[in-house]
């Protein structure tokens, strides 16, 4: 019964996280080049596996079977008539600078900052093959390979970048993620670039509201398994009295 109790705990526990990440993705529902994440469990062996030395198995029952992860599949990609809106089709990412490193992003709805570079919504700049981009004006073409012309006159090529295993990337905030450990660039990329379009998020409002509801009814249920394991032992103490 200890064990059925550590499992309603655990799976409480679960729900408690997957309600977190549903509010998430709803709060950003009409966010540009959001990635909804999910909860996923971890198979029973993985949770036994960080069971310490010495320590029960039943212990591993009360231990966290829950990971976020994101999905990355695209949006809907929506025409905005931007000149410097742009999206990916395909698996890519833009990559932005920032003080911290690299990041990689896809929401393309940039612009040009006092200095004349072309920056994203967090103001750090979006780079180029050959680095920072530079424009004198906003009224600049983009062909499907990212490069940007003024005029006849190509001036730079925006930066994609695949990875091989975009599972590893590491969600760090305002639609940024960070190169993890394993995420691995790819060399090639052909994915097509598309001027004056913005990637809309991968929510789906319908299916994330049935899935808080689903949600709130196993947390319930949990409850209850939880409230009768306690009148039960209360029960038992009470007996235990009888015989003192």
């Amino acid at each position: 019964m200890i064990d059925a109790l550590g499992a309603a705990v655990a799976s409480m526990g679960g729900d408690v996280q997957q309600m977190s990440v549903t509010a998430q993705n709803l709060a950003n529902v009409s966010t540009t080049g959001f990635k909804r994440q999910m909860i996923v469990g971890r198979s029973f062996a993985d949770v036994l596996a960080v069971t310490a030395p010495g320590e029960s198995n039943s212990f591993a029952v009360a231990l966290p079977r829950f990971d976020a992860i994101q999905d990355l599949q695209s949006g809907t990609l929506r025409s905005t008539s931007n000149p410097l809106d742009f999206a990916i089709e395909g698996k890519g990412f833009f990559q932005i600078s920032t003080a911290a490193g690299p990041r990689y992003t896809r929401q393309g709805n940039f612009h040009v900052d006092s200095l004349g570079r072309l920056v994203g919504e967090s103001g750090s700049p979006v780079m180029g093959v050959a680095g920072e981009i530079l424009l004198k004006s906003a009224q600049v073409s983009v062909d499907a390979r990212g490069r940007l012309f003024e005029g006849e006159r190509q001036i730079a090529q925006l930066r994609t970048v695949r990875f091989a295993n975009p599972q590893a990337l590491v969600n760090v905030g305002d639609g940024l993620f960070a190169a993890g450990a394993d995420s691995l660039s790819s060399e090639e990329n052909t994915d097509r670039v598309r001027q004056g379009f913005l990637e809309g998020p991968n929510v789906n409002s319908t299916r994330e509201m049935v899935k808080m509801i689903e949600t709130v009814r196993h947390f319930e249920a949990g409850q209850r398994v939880v409230q009768a394991y306690d009148e039960m032992l209360d029960r038992a103490l009470s007996k235990l009295g009888e015989f003192q």
